[in-house]
C-alpha cells in the first residue's frame, strides 16, 4: 500500500492507494499563515490518518522548488517560512518508511499519466489553484528539476507583479487571486468557488470573468504547444472546476496563436480531479 500527499497553499490532500486504486481520501485546509511548524504538524497528522502497517511507500507532492527531498522555495508560501525544509527526512524519521518528495505539479502530471496508461507521446499537466503548477511526461519519463513552472512564464512584460518577484506571470491572470480580482473589476465580490457556482447559474459577470481568465490561459497554452508539441494538455486544480467557462475561451485563444500543425492537441480536465498530485506522488 502507498500514501500520497499533495501540499498546497490552500489545502493538503491525501490518498491511500492499494493495487493502483484509491481506497481512502482526505482533505485538510492548510494553515499556511501560521508558519512552517504548524504546516509540518498538519502533514504528519494527515499521514497518520492514512498510515497503517501495510504502507511501504510515502510520496509527497509539494508546492515550490524541491531538490533532494528539500523544499527550497515556494512563490506562494516562502513568506510564511515554507522554505529550506528537508521534508523527506522529517517524514522518514516519523514513519521509518521509504519517502520521496517532488514538486506537486510534477506529481500531478505523473498521476494523470499513470491513470491513462499511456506510454508514448508527451503529456503536459497544469494545476490551477492558489498558483499554477505543472509537469511534463515524455514517452513515460517524468521531467524533473524546475521544468513545468508554467505559472511563471511571462505573458505581459509590463504586467502585474507576481509573488515570485517577476512581472506579468501567467498565474497573476488565471489563479485564484486573479479570478477574484477580475470578478471585482466587474463588481462581483466573491470567493472563487462562489464565482464558479455563479457562472454555472448564468451570472454574466462571473461568465465574463472566466472569459477574461480563459483568454490569458489560452495565451499560456499556445506557448506550451508551440514549444513542446504535446499530445495532450491536462488542466487540474480547483480552478478547473469552472469547466467549459474557463476552457472554451482558453481553447479559442490557443488555436488563434499556435502553429497550424499544432491545432489538434487535446485539452482535457484531469481524470483524478483535485487528487491528481496526491495520486501521482503515491505512484512515483
Amino acid at each position: 500500500m502507498r500514501i500520497g500527499l499533495d501540499i498546497g497553499a490552500t489545502n493538503i490532500k491525501g490518498v491511500l492507494v492499494k493495487n493502483r486504486k484509491i481506497i481512502k481520501k482526505i482533505i485538510l485546509q492548510t494553515k499556511t499563515e501560521q508558519g512552517k511548524n504548524i504546516i509540518i504538524k498538519q502533514i504528519l497528522d494527515a499521514l497518520h490518518l492514512l498510515y497503517n502497517r501495510n504502507v511501504d511507500f510515502i510520496g509527497i507532492g509539494a508546492a515550490g522548488v524541491v531538490k533532494n527531498g528539500t523544499i527550497v522555495y515556494s512563490a506562494n508560501m516562502s513568506r510564511y517560512g515554507w522554505k529550506n525544509i528537508n521534508l523527506e527526512s522529517i517524514v522518514k524519521n516519523e514513519f521509518r518508511t521509504k519517502t520521496t518528495v517532488i514538486n506537486d505539479g510534477q506529481s500531478a502530471a505523473w498521476g494523470e499519466f499513470v491513470i491513462r496508461e499511456k506510454r508514448e507521446g508527451t503529456l503536459v499537466c497544469l494545476t490551477i489553484g492558489t498558483g499554477i503548477g505543472g509537469g511534463i511526461v515524455i514517452n513515460g519519463k517524468l521531467i524533473n528539476g524546475t521544468a513545468g513552472e508554467f505559472g511563471h512564464m511571462t505573458i505581459d512584460v509590463n504586467g502585474r507583479k507576481c509573488t515570485c518577484g517577476n512581472k506579468g506571470c501567467l498565474e497573476e491572470y488565471v489563479s485564484d487571486r486573479a479570478i477574484r480580482r477580475i470578478a471585482r473589476s466587474y463588481g462581483l465580490e466573491a470567493t472563487t468557488k462562489e464565482i464558479i457556482n455563479a457562472a454555472k447559474k448564468g451570472n454574466q459577470k462571473a461568465i465574463r470573468t472566466f472569459e477574461v481568465a480563459g483568454k490569458y490561459l489560452g495565451i499560456g497554452l499556445s506557448n506550451i504547444v508551440n514549444i513542446l508539441d504535446p499530445d495532450i494538455i491536462v488542466i487540474g486544480g480547483g480552478i478547473s472546476k469552472a469547466g467549459r467557462f474557463l476552457l472554451a475561451p482558453a481553447k479559442r485563444e490557443m488555436k488563434k496563436r499556435v502553429m497550424p500543425m499544432n491545432r489538434s492537441v487535446k485539452i482535457e480536465k484531469t481524470r483524478l480531479g483535485v487528487f491528481s498530485s496526491a495520486y501521482g506522488a503515491a505512484m512515483l
